[in-house]
């Protein structure tokens, strides 16, 4: 039986961004394909209003950057060796998933960014198309569904530090008029 995805939805995520990066990650959004508007509360709710997006606290943006000092500091580390697995196998390691309902709008949206260098290289520098399986690709995970893996620093359900990876997925079950 295919996969469609559960009448109830997840009630929300917070994400955070950078200090000052608020119109940098509202364009990462939209590149993704998400409708973006803003809050009442001064943070940005976009798509099913799963997604709420803050400026990171100044006490985790402390933190942040202590960590990454020590990273920075340990060439050929274990963090260069995490992050290089992150493009080999994404499925694997911690990410954020986005339906879309048509193969066309999930098209639209990995196109969209692969093309930001000629649309908006400040952007292009910061959110990439990792890797993209379709059904026979060799580590594809199945024959019903289109996956693709999109990395950035912008914005995090975690550390920014560690960068966020998204996946951009379409069941063929779940376009309209599937069977």
């Amino acid at each position: 039986m295919p996969y469609t995805q559960p009448a109830r939805s997840l009630n929300h995520a917070e994400l955070v961004h950078r200090p000052g990066e608020r119109e940098l990650t509202r364009r990462a959004l939209e590149a993704m394909g998400c409708a973006v508007r803003d809050g009442i509360t001064g943070v940005w709710i976009f798509g099913d209003e799963v997604f709420l997006v803050s400026e990171v606290t100044p006490e985790q943006w402390a933190f942040e950057e202590w960590l990454r000092e020590r990273i920075g500091a340990e060439s050929h580390g274990p963090y260069e060796k995490f992050v290089a697995q992150l493009a080999v196998q994404p499925q694997r390691y911690h990410h954020v998933g986005i339906g879309f309902e048509t193969l066309a709008a999930w098209e639209d949206s990995v196109e969209r960014i692969r093309n930001l260098p000629g649309t908006d290289p400040e952007l292009a520098e910061r959110l990439s198309v990792a890797a993209v399986f379709r059904p026979g690709d060799p580590g594809a995970f199945g024959d019903d569904f289109v996956q693709a893996f999109v990395r950035t620093d912008i914005f995090s359900v975690g550390l920014l530090t560690l960068g966020q990876t998204i996946e951009l997925q379409h069941y063929f079950a779940n376009a309209p008029g599937a069977t």
